[in-house]
């Protein structure tokens, strides 16, 4: 797809199959034919022909118009994304606009990203049987951090972090919490439950978050549970929970 759009030509497939791809230019009369097969039942392909010669009128350059999936400028794009994580998909849109003189929206430049950031890292799914060891890790790496778990058959349902400087530095803060939780807009949605103080400065203090599926009952419950392992030293072992998340529903109607 790259190459037809670099030539400025549209193809089609005669013969499209795991093994075997037969192309020709879509221009009726246009000799531009090749044909390729992957080796044995591996992923490489082999261009066994090509004749790359074409005939078209001045109306057929005029009237073309490329058309390339996200997915393919991706991964024309996945070694620039590579050296350069920042790469933006705006600059993904002007750049391939340099290229090919075909102006791509803001949208397909995003997906393109994404599905370039996918080929690099993999796809976001399977990365979850990596937070056991994340957590260990963290707890390892910081001490005095509380980053717990849950699954629902074999699911990631929920996650509890606060960091061990962040719990040593609350001791130091006004004994007020601020809860709040915010909607996730990533591929797997969900939300955001957050604890927060404020320090002497009467700056914005972070103590904690979660991420779980929703703003419900069981699951601000659990988070305060959490919450209540990481500040019990500090003389709030009596707290019911429970009058926690009604006070802070009541709050938000």
């Amino acid at each position: 797809m790259i190459f037809a759009a670099s030539n400025k030509f549209s193809f089609k497939y005669l013969d499209n199959s795991k093994a075997y791809y037969r192309v020709v230019c879509q221009v009726e009369g246009c000799p531009w034919k090749l044909t390729a097969r992957c080796d044995g039942g591996g992923d490489v392909v082999r261009v066994i022909g090509m004749k790359n010669e074409h005939i078209h009128n001045a109306s057929d350059g005029s009237s073309y118009k490329a058309t390339i999936s996200s997915k393919q400028v991706g991964l024309f794009f996945k070694n620039k994304i590579v050296q350069k994580p920042s790469f933006l998909p705006r600059d993904i849109c002007n750049e391939f606009e340099n290229a090919f003189q075909y102006r791509m929206s803001y949208k397909q430049g995003w997906r393109a990203k994404e599905h370039a950031k996918e080929c690099i890292s993999g796809p976001p799914s399977s990365c979850f049987h990596l937070l056991p060891w994340m957590c260990r890790r963290l707890e390892d790496a910081i001490p005095g951090t509380r980053a717990v778990w849950t699954s629902d058959e074999g699911k990631f349902k929920q996650l509890f972090v606060s960091y061990g400087c962040s719990i040593a530095g609350f001791k130091y803060c006004r004994p007020v919490l601020k809860l709040d939780a915010c909607f996730l807009t990533g591929y797997y949605r969900g939300h955001c439950l957050s604890a927060s103080a404020h320090d002497a400065d009467d700056g914005l203090y972070p103590l904690a978050y979660a991420i779980v599926s929703s703003e419900n009952d069981d699951d601000w419950l659990w988070f305060l549970q959490n919450l209540k392992e990481v500040i019990g030293e500090w003389n709030v072992d009596q707290m019911n929970l429970y009058v926690w998340l009604m006070v802070y529903k009541n709050l938000r109607k």
